[in-house]
């Protein structure tokens, strides 16, 4: 209570970070409302925002918390509005974030393990989304690379077999999800704002 301005909205979105760690989302947003401030860089305003639109969905309101995000293309922002279209099963929107994560960088046949758990991602929102053209181009750009790692079999299983003979995709974006899951959005953000904030509050 003591702290004003900048100080205290960054105190409030640690803990708001806190609270969504926490899992709880209704406490973050009051962390976020009463700390707002108009002294806020461009940065901590971004982060904010980020949060809120966490706290959002874990509230069962995607469609709000997708439009929180609007405008901001950072890779933090990215990754968190794949996890929310993961989560509503927004299949077309999710293959198109991780296109947006994965950028231009994916060449040649050394890949390494966060990339290739991308790639396979990909490959299963393609195929929840019924995008075989997609999948197509998707084998033919990353097939190579994906040969030489862990994630061989699941790729060629999602990406070389008519989308109607591959019922099991849900349940392959399951298991997926929990032994290669894609880098979190708060993993990445606790580990650069929290400091030494505990992770109990």
């Amino acid at each position: 209570h003591r702290l004003t301005g900048a100080a205290r909205a960054a105190m409030g979105t640690r803990l708001a970070l806190v609270r969504l760690l926490d899992r709880k989302p209704v406490e973050a947003l009051n962390a976020l409302e009463i700390s707002q401030s108009g002294e806020l860089g461009a940065e901590l305003r971004l982060e904010r925002t980020r949060l809120e639109a966490r706290a959002l969905a874990d509230l069962g309101r995607a469609r709000e918390a997708i439009q929180r995000l609007e405008g901001d293309l950072a890779p933090d922002a990215e990754r968190l509005r794949l996890e929310i279209q993961w989560r509503s099963e927004d299949w077309a929107a999710a293959a198109d974030s991780i296109g947006r994560l994965m950028g231009e960088n994916y060449v040649g046949f050394v890949i390494d393990d966060e990339q290739a758990r991308r790639i396979v991602h990909l490959a299963v929102v393609l195929a929840l989304a019924g995008d075989e053209a997609g999948l197509r181009r998707t084998r033919e750009r990353f097939g190579p690379a994906i040969e030489h790692g862990p994630y061989k079999s699941i790729f060629a299983t999602l990406t070389t077999h008519p989308l109607g003979v591959v019922p099991e995709v849900g349940q392959i974006a399951g298991h997926l999800a929990a032994a290669a899951p894609l880098q979190s959005f708060l993993a990445t953000y606790r580990s650069r704002i929290a400091g030494a904030v505990p992770a109990g509050g």
